[in-house]
Order: structure tokens, then C-alpha cells, then sequence
């Protein structure tokens, strides 16, 4: 039998973590993180990681379990997620994935399978000479003749994504992503959207607040690491804009203005992956009165007592 799991999705600062805790207190839950960020010890202010006192107890799984010089991918995050929603659900807990990593939960969600990358190496390789060559063009030209029918749901085409699609086609692999043909798990799926002008300005707001609590020196500690600028954990939003402060080349207001303004895009970014989700249910934080109106909405869908969406 399919695992029942709850997702709280949404862009940054639309209030996933508050909400995610209270419903894991009511629904007998354990949270799953689904950040990219989030898994890397001493990075705490700029991903805006949960606080210990903000978990009011409750257990959180995927935090804190890099280091910032390691890699971090989709595939090891499906691994490590499935074999805790085996584990909690063996103990009786409801497992909920939180987290505003799309393609993370997606995959998740639907069942990616993720082809070892040693054999895709020479396809890659292959194709990137084409494109080299050929340039976006070319790459179209030859998934047009090898499978034409990719272009109906990827109308606007993307050079890695072609690449990638290309190599799996070379290896015998699907070039979906090997998605399977059911969703994974009986999932509830929520994404909080709260007006963009609302939004804007939350995110202003977190990213002063996370000046005023120590990110420049949180920042400089990561960017003081051996290579950091091949590290994944610098491209990070909230590490990355700081190299030219560090260099000497920005201002610290014009990093914080980088900051919000690079999170601000993340967010659409984040809005614009949910509609590639169409099993996401809406619910609009700023519709309900208080905190623990939201949680009941979000409760009763969980649960299945009605269709709470309130659009996009």
C-alpha cells in the first residue's frame, strides 16, 4: 500500500515552516525538510532554517546533514526521504514534506528515477559538442527527429535540458526522468500563496532581519572555506551576492539590495515550478484571520473533509 504523506509547499516566506509545525502537532507528524540549503551545517540565517525553539518538539529529518563542501542532489534527497517516510509511517507517524525546492519534491512526488551518471557521461559529452557546433538550434533539430512529442510540454526550449534529454535518449532511458505511471504516494499536497505585493514585502523583511542576526559574518565564514567558489553551498541566495561585498566591489547595501532582489525571483521562480504541479492545492495565508484559521483549512484538506483551495 502507497504511503500517505501531507506537502507543504510554496515560495520563500509564505509561511511554510509555522505552518508545517502546527499541522505535525495536530496530525501526530514529523517534518521532512525539502530545502537544498537547509542540509548544510552552520548555514542557518540565510536559509532561514528552523530554530530549535520553533520546532516546539516537534522532530525534523534532512536538516544539518552536509557539510557546506559537499554536493548535495535530487536524487540523494528522494533516497533519504523515502526511507524516512518508510520509517515514520512504520512508527505511526504522518511524515510532511515542507519545503520550496520544487524539482525535490516533484520527484519525490512522482516517482523520478535517476540514471547513474557514469554511463549519460559520453552522451553528455557528445551533445555538448553538438550544441558547440549547432548552437540551441541544433539541439531542437535533432530532438525534433528523435522524439517530437517532448515539445508539447517543454514548448520553450532550454539547453541543459535538451542535452540531458538527448543523453537518456543515447542510453535507452526515458528521457522523463524515468517518471512512473502512478503518484508514488497518497499525497496531500498544499502550496501557500499569499499576494505577490504581501510577499515582497515579507521577503524584504526576512532578509533585514537576517542582516540584523548575523549573516554577513555566517556569509564570510562560508566564503573564508578552501574553493569556496566551486562549493554548491556558495550559490546558494543570501551567500552568493556577498563574494563582491567581500571583494570590495559592492557596498553592504547594495548586497542586501541583491539579496532581496534575487530572492524576490526565486519566488516567482518558486510560483511558476507549482504550476507544473497540478495535484497542488492553493490556500492564500492572508484569507483567514489568524494563524490557526489557516491550519484548520489546512487540516480539513489534509484530511479529506472538502476541497479547501482558493486558487492561485
Amino acid at each position: 500500500m502507497r504511503e500517505r504523506i501531507a506537502v507543504i509547499m510554496g515560495p520563500t516566506a509564505s509561511g511554510k515552516t509555522a505552518l508545517s509545525i502546527e499541522l505535525a502537532k495536530r496530525l501526530n507528524g514529523e517534518i521532512i525538510s525539502a530545502d537544498a540549503f537547509q542540509v548544510y551545517r552552520g548555514l542557518d540565517i540565510g536559509t532561514a532554517k528552523v530554530t530549535a525553539a520553533e520546532m516546539q518538539g516537534v522532530p525534523h529529518h534532512l536538516l544539518d546533514i552536509k557539510e557546506p563542501t559537499e554536493g548535495y542532489t535530487a536524487a540523494e534527497f528522494c533516497a533519504r526521504a523515502r526511507e524516512c517516510i518508510r520509517a515514520l509511517t512504520a512508527r505511526g507517524k504522518l511524515p510532511i514534506i515542507a519545503g520550496g525546492t520544487g524539482l525535490y519534491v516533484q520527484a519525490l512526488l512522482e516517482g523520478y528515477e535517476f540514471p547513474e551518471a557514469g554511463p549519460l557521461q559520453e552522451g553528455y559529452r557528445r551533445w555538448e559538442a553538438v550544441y558547440a557546433v549547432e548552437g540551441l538550434a541544433g539541439l531542437v533539430r535533432h530532438m525534433r527527429e528523435r522524439s517530437p512529442e517532448y515539445f508539447t510540454t517543454r514548448p520553450v526550449p532550454d539547453r541543459q535540458r535538451l542535452i540531458r534529454a538527448l543523453a537518456l535518449l543515447d542510453s535507452g532511458a526515458d528521457y522523463r526522468a524515468g517518471k512512473s505511471g502512478e503518484p508514488v504516494y497518497r499525497a496531500k499536497v498544499i502550496a501557500l500563496a499569499p499576494p505577490t505585493e504581501i510577499l515582497k514585502e515579507r521577503i524584504a523583511q526576512r532578509v533585514q532581519a537576517m542582516l540584523a542576526a548575523g549573516l554577513e559574518d555566517e556569509a564570510r565564514r562560508l566564503w573564508s572555506l578552501p574553493q569556496a567558489a566551486e562549493l554548491q553551498a556558495t550559490k546558494g541566495i543570501g551567500y552568493r551576492e556577498w563574494a563582491a561585498y567581500f571583494a570590495g566591489e559592492a557596498t553592504r547595501e547594495e548586497t542586501a539590495a541583491a539579496i532581496i532582489k534575487a530572492t524576490r525571483r526565486f519566488a516567482k521562480r518558486q510560483r511558476t515550478w507549482l504550476r507544473r504541479m497540478p495535484y497542488v492545492h492553493y490556500l492564500d495565508p492572508t484569507r483567514y484571520t489568524d494563524p490557526a484559521a489557516l491550519t484548520e483549512a489546512a487540516t480539513a484538506y489534509i484530511l479529506g473533509k472538502g476541497d479547501v483551495s482558493d486558487g492561485k
